[in-house]
């Protein structure tokens, strides 16, 4: 390969085919058109003398040298976009700038509150568009530039995705303080919930929620406001991490019982694409959204 020849260009749809897998994410990817994409491969392939991906179905499946290639070419893409960033201030008081969130209704319940607080005094130009996850991976949204961050559940990431952890919350039970089989069972409000009790129990989920063993889900719902309306009106009951249903018994009359402490804990954080690493306003709400409680 002659390298003075060599279009640069080709790298950052070589990294794209590497993470999507795919002509037409790829293409979206790097805002080019899928047929534009197909060729640059072509092109790819030509210079580096060797297929780089195979068709699988609807899959591209790179091969060993494509696949070396993954890191390092990566690895460039960051350096040179650290290079051509903007200067690293952020005026909060004059931005008008405009992030996407997913998973804010669920996870985001508790800390969002707190981050408004905070941009109607320093930051009124600033405005959220908070939205549900498509789906339980929002590794998708964030590569498309679909989305700036989202707050979920700790889980495995791709090497282009960063994460901070935002709090660990244990699982409780919400539903009414005078929910009938709890109160038979002598359990209050605050009180622990057998194992045994809370396997009888019909459960009602949230579609964002994270699924869990206890009880039997009779119901899944898609949002907390139809959740919370439920559980006030019938015996159903659903668990959900502490910060969160106490959030919701507070404002819709509703109790928090205890689980026994064997029950798992949620680890819950932001996560965002590292293109946006050092991005001053983007560091900025990390930073509000750390701070909260």
């Amino acid at each position: 390969m002659d390298f003075a020849k060599f279009d640069m260009n080709l790298l950052r749809v070589l990294d794209a085919l590497l993470i999507t897998r795919s002509t037409t994410l790829a293409a979206q990817q790097v805002g080019l058109s899928q047929p534009a994409v197909s060729s640059a491969l072509g092109r790819l392939r030509q210079a580096l003398n060797d297929p780089l991906f195979l068709r699988e179905g609807r899959h591209l499946v790179p091969t060993d040298y494509a696949q070396s290639l993954a890191q390092p070419v990566r690895a460039i893409l960051a350096e040179a976009e650290a290079l051509l960033a903007r200067p690293t201030s952020f005026d909060s008081a004059r931005s008008e700038r405009h992030f996407h969130i997913l998973g804010a209704e669920f996870w985001g319940a508790h800390l969002l509150p707190e981050v408004m607080a905070h941009m109607a005094s320093e930051a009124p130009g600033v405005t959220l568009f908070c939205a549900a996850m498509p789906g339980a991976d929002p590794t998708e949204a964030l590569l498309l530039k679909r989305a700036d961050l989202a707050l979920c559940p700790m889980c495995d990431l791709p090497d282009w995705a960063a994460a901070q952890p935002l709090y660990r919350a244990g699982p409780v039970l919400l539903a009414r303080p005078d929910h009938p089989r709890l109160a038979e069972a002598g359990i209050a409000p605050g009180d622990t919930v057998p194992l045994g009790l809370m396997a009888d129990l019909p459960r009602a989920d949230c579609a964002a929620a994270p699924g869990n063993g206890h009880g039997r889900a009779v119901i899944t719902l898609p949002d907390l406001h139809t959740l919370a309306t439920l559980l006030g009106r019938t015996p159903l009951v659903s668990i959900l991490p502490r910060p969160l249903a106490e959030h919701l018994a507070a404002r819709q009359g509703l109790a928090v019982y205890a689980l026994p402490d064997s029950s798992p804990a949620t680890e819950v954080a932001m996560i965002w694409h590292v293109r946006s690493q050092n991005d001053p306003a983007h560091r900025w709400l990390r930073e509000r959204l750390a701070h909260s409680p």
